[in-house]
């Protein structure tokens, strides 16, 4: 059963809808997977539908689609009306999909950070944090504009009995006060004793950090596992 360009928006949609018969889905679902005209059908669809939702939850697609507006207009307008509104929805989808699905700076596993297409970033090298009794940075890192990451091992001066820490990643300003610009709760030691997390090195700047871990005791009180210092470097040039 082939399917021609003009029926691929409605099995897009039926398909999406979960309403497609077995014989049309065994034939739709490899066509996904050979016809690249098929699968942008497909994504443009499902936008389409997540961001006319997002106007009926805002109230706004009721207003747009109020009789007494519509019925004035011509029907060349009333057509352009229509592809206006599903631009607006495909926007707010986009817009909505990158604030709430942007990559975090700060994770406990490597593959929580991914470039601009979704890749997911090299890891290029680990540093340990514990306390240092010398002055400096307890790591100190070379800014990168390559995508890439980077392990820290943080050891924190205390130990819980329930095993759980939060870290937080600030940036530390010309005043000494630190900026939050990352967190992470519920890590847990490996078996050495030290917390894994990964930062997208890419995104830090030149500059001064400070990474601060909080292990959570008994009830909801915390007691401090200690504040390290990140100092991020120029690159090096040759």
């Amino acid at each position: 059963m082939a399917m021609s360009h003009i029926h691929e928006s409605e099995f897009a949609n039926r398909y999406l809808a979960g309403t497609l018969s077995d014989t049309e889905r065994a034939v739709y679902e490899p066509q996904l997977v050979l016809d690249a005209d098929a699968r942008r059908e497909l994504e443009a669809t499902a936008r389409l539908k997540v961001g006319l939702a997002r106007l009926r939850e805002n109230g706004e697609l009721e207003e747009l689609l109020r009789a007494g507006r519509w019925e004035r207009l011509r029907p060349a307008l009333a057509v352009a009306a229509a592809f206006v509104l599903a631009a607006v929805g495909i926007a707010l989808y986009q817009g909505g999909r990158s604030r709430d699905m942007s990559p975090p700076l700060l994770a406990a596993s490597a593959t929580a950070l991914v470039d601009a297409q979704g890749g997911l970033l090299p890891v290029t090298g680990t540093f340990a944090l514990f306390r240092k009794r010398v002055e400096g940075a307890d790591a100190t890192l070379e800014a990168t504009a390559a995508p890439q990451a980077v392990q820290l091992r943080v050891l924190p001066i205390t130990t819980v009995p329930s095993g759980d820490y939060r870290v937080t990643l600030a940036r530390v300003g010309d005043d000494r006060a630190g900026v939050p610009v990352a967190s992470i709760a519920g890590l847990h030691p490996a078996e050495d004793g030290f917390l894994d997390m990964y930062v997208d090195a890419s995104r830090l700047s030149v500059g001064s950090y400070q990474l601060d871990v909080v292990g959570q005791a008994a009830g909801r009180s915390t007691v401090s596992g200690g504040t390290f210092s990140i100092q991020v470097n120029p690159p090096k040039t040759n």
